[in-house]
């Protein structure tokens, strides 16, 4: 443990700094006074969904509410997995907004928190991608368009109001529904930064999609979520990434310093977005 976080009895823990204290009755925010009192009775695992950089993911029910949740499970004794989760809680505590995933709640049970979050039951850009793969088939223009506009809505959230840089946007980290909801998930490792004029210089996130400055080790800000959208767009669009990745990492890295920035050709295809999904959910 760190001086920023203190265990009491295996009953709930709390970030000092941040004034986040988790218990086994839910969440505290000193400093807002806010208070988000949840029962773990009320709720039933289903189903796993996967695994992301901090902890993985449960469907889940609601009980009271008949109303599924995802429910991200976090060991708060890892040091790297404790200092991810105290990112995303800073975000997701503070945020509300129709391009970011909804937060319910979160509370502390056998060492590790639950955080208790909308379910997005499409899945990521990620499960998006493999299905067009395999029917052989391109996304759309208009439905691009439409991821576009909502990841940039969510992005210039995120950068303009919490002064946040998300630093991995990806396709694992946007997620969708069958309504046709577009939303950036998985703050981990994102950022703060004191003003839009701010820098930073770790070097962390996913190498695929991480841009140039951030690879190699300059000051990066803002530009570099675009970036990563920027290359998700095209690697959406043409079924391909850009950049030669074949060798590894390093190989990767030499691809992206040497070459110039990919850019995507026009294209007339119309569709909505909504009986898209329903459709690519339900493909045989």
């Amino acid at each position: 443990m760190n001086c920023n976080i203190l265990i009491r009895n295996d009953t709930g823990f709390k970030f000092k700094h941040e004034g986040i204290e988790i218990n086994h009755d839910g969440i505290k925010n000193s400093t807002t006074g806010t208070s988000l009192h949840i029962d773990p009775r009320d709720f039933t695992i289903t189903d796993y969904i996967g695994k992301g950089n901090s902890g993985y993911v449960q469907r889940g029910f609601h009980k009271p509410t008949n109303m599924e949740v995802a429910i991200k499970v976090v060991n708060i004794y890892e040091k790297t997995l404790r200092h991810q989760l105290k990112s995303d809680l800073k975000v997701l505590i503070k945020s509300i907004h129709p391009n970011l995933v909804q937060f319910y709640g979160a509370f502390f049970y056998e060492g590790s928190v639950n955080i208790i979050m909308e379910l997005m039951n499409y899945g990521s850009l990620s499960v998006l991608q493999r299905r067009m793969l395999q029917i052989q088939e391109k996304i759309p223009q208009p439905i691009l368009a439409y991821i576009a506009i909502n990841m940039l809505k969510g992005l210039q959230y995120i950068h303009k109001i919490r002064h946040q840089i998300h630093r991995d946007i990806k396709p694992d980290n946007i997620l969708l529904d069958l309504q046709g909801c577009v939303k950036l998930s998985d703050f981990g490792i994102s950022k703060s930064l004191e003003s839009s004029f701010g820098i930073c210089h770790s070097y962390v996130g996913t190498v695929t999609y991480m841009s140039p400055e951030r690879i190699t080790g300059t000051a990066y800000s803002f530009s570099s979520d675009i970036w990563s959208f920027g290359l998700i767009l095209y690697e959406l669009f043409t079924q391909t990434y850009p950049y030669n990745s074949k060798g590894g990492s390093l190989e990767l890295i030499d691809s992206v310093m040497q070459y110039p920035e990919p850019s995507i050709v026009k294209s007339d295809e119309t569709a909505l977005l909504s009986g898209f999904l329903c459709k690519m959910y339900d493909y045989t």
